[in-house]
């Protein structure tokens, strides 16, 4: 049996750390920095034992165009874990 891992570019790794960690509440399961000239972070996904991977690559770091299809989908169970994603980025914004 094999695994299954899919990642995805980005120029704000900092960012993105903070967003899914912080304001998603998705668990870090690793990090690392220029490992052969790459950032990388690891995030438990709830429910799948299929983490989501984010890279950055480059100073500066390069990321492919934008593209329609190039997106970061997050499906919430509720109105309730809706209420409490959009609590959390209001927090973030507002310190």
């Amino acid at each position: 049996m094999g695994a299954v891992r899919f990642a995805r570019p980005t120029a704000r790794y900092d960012g993105v750390l903070t967003f899914c960690r912080d304001a998603v509440g998705l668990p870090v399961l690793g990090q690392w920095r220029d490992h052969g000239g790459y950032d990388g972070l690891l995030f438990g996904l709830p429910g799948t034992p299929v983490p989501m991977g984010i890279t950055q690559h480059g100073a500066p770091p390069l990321i492919p165009e934008p593209h329609p299809e190039n997106r970061l989908v997050l499906c919430l169970r509720g109105a309730e874990a809706v209420e409490v994603a959009v609590r959390r980025l209001r927090e973030l914004a507002d310190p």
